[in-house]
């Protein structure tokens, strides 16, 4: 999990909720693993169809050259084959393959055995899941076991969820592969 990256079992109780959340999160990683390549034009060929609504729908930026750029998108491709505009497309390029692997996964379970579950199981599932994780919505339980993203990458307290009157001190767990070493030290 990257630093910037924070989530909580309360987190988790919360997507079981909303069924449209998980489809959100996997297109914001998509957005991450594969950010979308550029479409290069020349200024000179899109200057005839700058007063025309064809290619208002895409915001376009300067890149240099004389050459003005938008993000890669399939109609946009389309749309300037149509008009007879010559472009290239310029890959952005992928970024950990192993993060590619994992989201493919996450989009195979998704859309092959999630989504293709009979709505009563489906629905069975997420009450189950709603049972046991609902517990760290309260505000007691999530203080202690879902505490807000440190400022820090490692910081050594957190301060408890606003409206806990505990005195107790959130912090993050160690990494497994830590308490495993200390445990196995003479």
């Amino acid at each position: 999990m990257s630093p910037d990256r924070w989530v909580t079992l309360r987190d988790v109780y919360r997507s079981t909720l909303d069924p449209e959340h998980v489809a959100h999160k996997i297109a914001e990683v998509e957005r991450l693993v594969e950010p979308p390549g550029k479409v290069l034009v020349r200024m000179a060929d899109l200057a005839p169809h700058a007063e025309g609504k064809e290619l208002e729908a895409w915001s376009w930026t300067p890149s240099g050259g004389g050459r003005l750029r938008a993000a890669d998108d399939a109609a946009l491709r389309q749309q300037l084959t149509k008009l007879g505009i010559a472009f290239d497309v310029q890959s952005a390029g992928r970024r950990d393959p192993a993060r590619r692997e994992r989201l493919d996964a996450v989009r195979r379970w998704h859309r092959q055995d999630w989504l293709t579950l009979d709505p009563k199981l489906r629905s069975s599932i997420i009450e189950g899941l709603s049972v046991f994780l609902s517990v760290f919505d309260l505000t007691e339980v999530a203080a202690t076991f879902c505490p807000p993203k440190p400022a820090a990458e490692t910081p050594a307290e957190t301060p408890a969820a606003p409206g806990v009157e505990t005195a107790a001190i959130a912090r993050q767990l160690p990494r497994l592969d830590d308490v495993t070493a200390a445990r196995s030290s003479p």
